[in-house]
């Protein structure tokens, strides 16, 4: 786990400025704060909190109270968190263009512990093989940060033999907690994720292989949400590419467009479908942010005091189903009458690959998940006729 020392020193690194030593239960440098806003060009207004909120906020990422000492547990001085840091880190290589390094994650799957219901893995079989995602979400153990959108995961089989690597994925969210799939009435730390490939658990990527080719990374991993190295990831690809005879995540697929072109036209309706929203809403007077990383819906807007969350969807097909995480059911079920969802269905592609503009039929209706209309894949939910909002 990066440590606060870790993060501060990113950032003095991203700023060409002399490394600070970062000593325990202490402020930090607040001058290397200021040189953050001014390279930034934000306000260097306030304590340390708020100048990281203005440029977290500025690169399109979500603010949090724990990133704030004086809201965290500890109740410290104006200084910021180890995971605020770590969130203003990764918002001043947006802002300066640098590029983000991103790390692989293991996650695990003990069948003795949690059974994955035949049906289900079956679909997932099938889809991922016809090239479509997946939605679902995975315990990350006791990783509770770290892991942010885009991230590569890999799922490994432990304890019944074949162990191995099944499933392949990217994190379409950050770890948020939720109710614990053991039903024992705790919390646990889950990411959602988009499964690009989920392969029969008795025929894994098996861990004597994984071991002989890649043998600085543990394959018996303690709990999930394992780090695996820039190095260890590239050759985990290799040969994860050649055991599924797809080709690998980033490379040209030969003989079809394979899951890296299916995931971007997807992200390309998704985003087409959240700007339709977003402009619709700001064109009846609501102030309108974008808040899709990190949260359980797309955007807030705000009018004469009142809130709604909205959340956007999109398909080229006809738009009766459409998926949602767990999470976005989650908020929609504690904030009724305050969700709405915004489905662009019917999105055409050009010659180029973009989304055609203009097409498709934006509907908007009251986002109410009633268990009925929900299938538990990540869900799918039928969206009820009949109620559409302005």
């Amino acid at each position: 786990m990066a440590t606060k020392q870790d993060y501060f020193n990113e950032l003095t690194d991203l700023l060409d400025l002399p490394r600070v030593k970062v000593f325990n239960g202490s402020s930090l440098d607040s001058s290397v704060f200021r040189e953050a806003a001014k390279r930034t060009d934000v306000s260097t207004a306030g304590g340390m909190p708020n100048i990281a909120e203005r440029i977290i906020r500025k690169a399109g990422r979500p603010w949090a109270p724990s990133f704030d000492s004086r809201k965290s547990p500890s109740g410290g001085g104006s200084t910021v968190t180890r995971v605020g840091l770590g969130a203003l880190v990764e918002a001043m290589r947006i802002l300066l263009g640098a590029e983000s390094p991103r790390d692989g994650f293991l996650l695990t799957w003990n069948p003795t512990n949690w059974h994955w219901p035949d049906e289900e893995i079956a679909d997932d079989i099938q889809a991922t093989a016809a090239g479509q995602i997946v939605l679902g979400e995975w315990s990350t153990g006791a990783r509770s940060g770290g892991i942010q959108v885009g991230d590569r995961l890999f799922l490994l089989k432990q304890a019944a033999e074949p162990r191995g690597v099944i499933a392949s994925g990217t994190a379409r969210g950050v770890i948020y907690q939720d109710a614990h799939w053991d039903g024992s009435g705790r919390e646990a730390n889950y990411v959602d994720v988009d499964w690009d490939r989920v392969i029969d658990p008795e025929d894994p990527l098996r861990v004597d292989l994984l071991k002989a080719k890649i043998p600085g990374l543990s394959w018996r991993p303690q709990g999930s949400g394992t780090v695996i190295p820039a190095g260890a990831l590239d050759r985990l690809e290799e040969l994860w590419a050649a055991h599924t005879g797809r080709t690998r995540a980033g490379a040209t697929p030969a003989g079809g467009q394979g899951r890296l072109l299916d995931a971007e036209r997807r992200k390309k309706v998704e985003d087409a479908a959240q700007e339709r929203l977003m402009a619709h809403y700001e064109a009846l007077g609501y102030d309108v942010e974008d808040t899709h990383i990190g949260n359980p819906f797309d955007a807030r807007a705000t009018r004469d005091g009142v809130t709604v969350y909205l959340e956007a969807k999109g398909t080229s097909r006809a738009g009766e189903t459409v998926m949602v995480t767990r999470g976005e059911v989650k908020h929609a079920l504690a904030n009724p009458g305050h969700c709405f969802m915004g489905i662009l269905s019917g999105v055409r592609f050009n010659s180029s690959g973009e989304v055609e503009a203009g097409s498709g039929d934006l509907r908007i209706v009251p986002f109410k998940p009633k268990e009925a209309q929900l299938n538990p894949i990540a869900y799918d939910w039928t969206v009820p006729t009949g109620q559409v909002h302005p």
